[in-house]
């Protein structure tokens, strides 16, 4: 199934510059890992996909009754989830117990980091497999971006096994001339 995706932001604007900054920093520090290339495009295509590649996102917002408010642009009520991935409460307080990161406060500061965002979800794959580290080895780009998806992330939005294998094509395409010109 191929789906539309939304165009990148142009480079030349403020919105581009920070956009692909931190794509260059994600793989950047993945890589300083010996993180293979097709986990790199996988982490970068569902960081577009849930985030925009902006570690400072907020989302799955919900009212005071509990309830999961529609999506919007201008979201109201209390988020859920925090920073590049999108991590829900429970995970954050995890990492938080055992790294120190405290993901939620500084997304709610304003003030989280990519570097802090890659150090969490890297602590959770080393230390819970179901979050499908071992899975994604060997996998082309494509596949590696959907078992994030569905492993790691847990996304639960219409279309996002597709749509994070259509961004890790894009961005598999294109990371060496948009990142590594």
């Amino acid at each position: 199934m191929t789906l539309p995706i939304t165009a990148w932001p142009d480079p030349s604007t403020s919105e581009g510059v920070t956009f692909f900054r931190n794509a260059g920093l994600i793989k950047s520090l993945l890589e300083a890992q010996s993180v293979a290339r097709a986990i790199v495009v996988a982490a970068l295509a569902n960081g577009e996909r849930e985030s925009g590649l902006d570690p400072n996102a907020k989302g799955d917002y919900i009212d005071a009754s509990g309830r999961v408010l529609p999506w919007s642009p201008h979201p109201v009520g209390t988020p859920t989830s925090f920073g590049l991935w999108q991590h829900q409460k429970l995970r954050l307080d995890i990492i938080k117990a055992k790294t120190g990161l405290d993901i939620e406060a500084a997304v709610t500061a304003g003030a989280n980091t990519v570097e802090n965002d890659v150090a969490a979800a890297m602590w959770e794959f080393k230390n819970n497999p179901r979050y499908g580290w071992a899975m994604m080895q060997g996998l082309w780009p494509w596949s590696a971006a959907r078992a994030w998806c569905t492993s790691f992330e847990q996304a639960g939005a219409p279309n996002a096994l597709d749509l994070s294998g259509e961004l890790a094509n894009r961005w598999d395409a294109h990371l060496s001339a948009i990142i590594d010109p």
